[in-house]
């Protein structure tokens, strides 16, 4: 177990490195890429796939047993976007992976952010968030620091579960 929590750690000070937009994407793609897949059942399908038109890009797309996963998403798909910037989750961006999300008729995906969602409660990133699950889609958002500080890959899925919850509850995030 020290050894793959080293590795992690080795992947985590890759996403906090200076680098191009792009270098620090793929850093942070490696980083949740390990986190997730550690997971019983979970495995990576595609990584930066572009759709049919070329017009959307999509970081990660993992597939899973839900039944064995224990993660709340119930597709076989698992569609997590990375933004590995030092400004906050804008709503614009959040916006934008909803289309992607609805685009494919999945209710439920992940964002991984670093900085965290722009605005306060009620405002900017927030009421993005909260847009999206009224309009059908429920956007998980979590941070690489709290990726980094799980022991055990089964605390992915009460990470996940509990933010959904939370999510569902309030119509938003208290904890990002």
């Amino acid at each position: 177990m020290s050894s793959e929590s080293d590795r992690l750690h080795e992947l985590y000070k890759r996403t906090l490195a200076r680098g191009s937009t792009t270098t620090r994407g793929r850093a942070l793609e490696n980083f949740v890429e390990e986190v997730f897949c550690s997971v019983s059942s979970v495995r990576l399908y595609e990584r930066n796939v572009l759709d049919e038109d070329g017009a959307q890009e999509i970081d990660l797309v993992l597939s899973h047993y839900p039944a064995i996963s224990n993660m709340p998403i119930s597709d076989i798909s698992i569609i997590i976007e990375c933004k590995n910037d030092s400004r906050r989750t804008s709503a614009a961006e959040i916006r934008e992976f909803g289309r992607k999300l609805r685009s494919r008729s999945l209710p439920v995906g992940i964002l991984v952010t670093t900085a965290g969602l722009s605005g306060r409660r009620g405002q900017h990133g927030h009421r993005a968030i909260s847009d999206e699950l009224r309009g059908g889609v429920a956007i998980i958002v979590t941070t690489t620091a709290e990726l980094l500080s799980l022991k055990d890959p089964s605390e992915v899925a009460m990470l996940l579960f509990e933010r959904l919850m939370e999510l569902k509850t309030l119509r938003g995030y208290r904890t990002i």
